[in-house]
């Protein structure tokens, strides 16, 4: 989803029928001018079977939060 020209938002599930398992992604993009990119990037992992093991696994598997900065060079 483009906010305005400088900011979009994007997001992404994805579901594992194999490993019981879904993944969510949200990427937050600024780009203050051409060539400069800052991203913030939201990740979680869901154990959907959390009872297929012992001990019980927790509901989130992995969550990350990660921010990024990109800058291009002109030489």
């Amino acid at each position: 989803m483009l906010v305005n020209t400088k900011l979009s938002i994007s997001a992404f599930i994805q579901y594992s029928s194999v490993s019981e398992f879904i993944t969510s992604n949200i990427r937050l993009r600024y780009n203050p001018r051409e060539g400069n990119d800052l991203y913030i990037i939201y990740d979680e992992g869901f154990n959907t079977d959390r009872y297929r093991e012992i001990p019980v696994m927790p509901v989130s598997r992995i969550r990350t939060i990660m921010l990024k900065y990109t800058y291009t060079f002109i030489l």
